[in-house]
């Protein structure tokens, strides 16, 4: 009922469409193998920001996760049917509202798809999560440990899941220029058919909400019980203006206030 009420709330408040809450479910160090800095032919014209390209083996995500993860697949692909190729920016209006987690929740499970050739793409230079977040910076003694999260789901097979950096040359920069990063998007989208990119938050920066449109869509990722409606609000807003297209938001980290059970029955 919570997720309704809220939905109810958005929409009459003129908000982007909700997506279903995202649990927080922590990714642990999960094994992988480091091919070195490959990095697309510079013939792309994507010289500026080639990136180093890593797999990884994906872990098997809680049930729950996945609940959540396949129906904002669901919604996201209804929104995207004449695409080829799904760029898909996840951003937070400010720092610490978990987008990175969700960002690799939804990759891994896109990985899960024999059909799907999914990219997880960090761009959020200022404070890149994505490594440590999927264990590639972790001490090289913890790698190759069986990953904790979704052991009970054993029975599903792990996929590897192609991983993408900026060099440490744009490291320098609060935001990315759109013009590089289309270029990069460009040359990527040859060999993949969803590009799912963590961003940096939108009000961290005056150019992050420029970045913005060069996603197909943006989905805005907000902390339960800790981002103020306002601070979502202004956020949207900036977005809508710079040209970006606001899919919707998903909530991390929401507490049921009735058992899980119940709560999937309503």
């Amino acid at each position: 009922m919570t997720r309704i009420f809220e939905a109810l709330k958005k929409s009459q408040a003129g908000a982007a469409m909700p997506f279903p809450a995202a649990p927080q479910a922590p990714i642990h160090p999960i094994a992988g193998n480091r091919p070195g800095g490959l990095a697309p032919s510079a013939g792309h014209g994507e010289a500026d920001l080639a990136p180093r390209l890593d797999s990884v083996a994906t872990p098997a995500l809680p049930d729950e996760v996945v609940r959540e993860m396949s129906a904002l697949r669901i919604g996201l692909e209804s929104m995207f049917e004449e695409r080829a190729t799904r760029v898909v920016l996840f951003m937070s209006s400010v720092a610490g509202e978990g987008t990175t987690t969700v960002a690799a929740q939804f990759a891994i499970l896109l990985a899960s798809d024999p059909a799907v050739r999914p990219l997880l793409l960090d761009l959020n230079v200022r404070r890149p999560g994505v490594a440590a977040c999927l264990g590639l910076a972790a001490p090289p003694e913890t790698r190759g440990r069986e990953p904790e999260v979704g052991r009970h789901a054993a029975d599903r097979p792990s996929r590897p899941l192609s991983v993408a950096f900026l060099p440490d040359s744009a490291q320098g920069y609060d935001v990315p220029r759109p013009a590089a990063v289309r270029t990069l998007l460009s040359s990527l989208s040859m060999h993949h058919d969803w590009i799912v990119v963590d961003g940096p938050p939108v009000l961290g920066a005056p150019e992050a909400a420029e970045l913005a449109t060069v996603a197909d869509g943006v989905v805005l990722v907000v902390r339960s019980g800790h981002t103020k409606r306002p601070v979502v609000a202004r956020a949207a807003e900036l977005l809508r203006k710079s040209g970006a297209r606001v899919l919707g938001s998903v909530l991390n980290r929401r507490r049921l206030e009735i058992p899980d059970f119940i709560y999937r029955r309503i």
